[in-house]
């Protein structure tokens, strides 16, 4: 029994990884996602900007929510309110963790395969990979079935306020941010995801014939 519960940790742990990697190459690939995003629907002319003024608007949060000593938000021609401000820096501090999360996997990522490599067969290796490429998939039925669902439920599950109800007159930036981009985030971090999980699955199946099973 115990066993089977350290290999359920070790799946766990690596779900964990595979998420906070996926949340990260996410959120540097959404820079590209955004200019392609705002250019076929045009969120430009809706704030009165150039295509080229809204990229480097988007930018500048991005750069924000990555930089490690940056402590206030200036988005080039958006204004802010203080609640908006608020909230941006409580994803901010998400955004750091799980960057932090992310570089700490690709150090363990490679003990956790080597361990269940060498643990004993039972109905929790045999499925442990099976749960960690289900569970995601169920994740993407319920985001096309009601995304706008999810998206409150996701706020209020990290959030502790309301401030990223933003009001488009206090924080116009809301008004180039639409939820259906964000949709579009949340399917393209499920896909990385999936990929993830299969290169460590492929690691998995590998590295007793690569001979670092007996690795610690």
């Amino acid at each position: 029994m115990m066993t089977q519960v350290k290999q359920g940790g070790a799946f766990a742990l690596l779900a964990i990884a595979a998420l906070s990697l996926s949340v990260t190459i996410t959120a540097l690939l959404s820079i590209f996602i955004y200019d392609l995003y705002s250019q076929v629907n045009e969120l430009s002319a809706a704030v009165g900007l150039t295509h080229e003024q809204l990229q480097t608007s988007y930018k500048a949060i991005v750069e924000y929510l990555f930089h490690p000593f940056s402590d206030d938000i200036q988005i080039p021609y958006f204004s802010s309110s203080p609640q908006g401000v608020h909230h941006f820096r409580d994803v901010k501090l998400l955004i750091q963790v799980n960057t932090i999360i992310s570089l700490v996997s690709l150090v363990f990522i490679p003990r956790l395969v080597r361990f269940l490599k060498k643990a004993r067969r039972n109905i929790v290796l045999d499925n442990g990979f099976t749960i960690l490429y289900g569970l995601p998939l169920v994740l993407l039925f319920v985001i096309f079935i009601s995304f706008d669902r999810l998206f409150i439920v996701f706020h209020q599950i990290l959030f502790t306020n309301d401030y990223w109800l933003f009001d488009p007159q206090l924080d116009p930036i809301i008004n180039v941010l639409p939820e259906t981009y964000f949709m579009i985030l949340f399917v393209l971090a499920i896909l990385i995801y999936e990929g993830i999980i299969v290169l460590i699955n492929l690691y998995y199946k590998k590295i007793k014939k690569w001979g670092w099973a007996k690795s610690p």
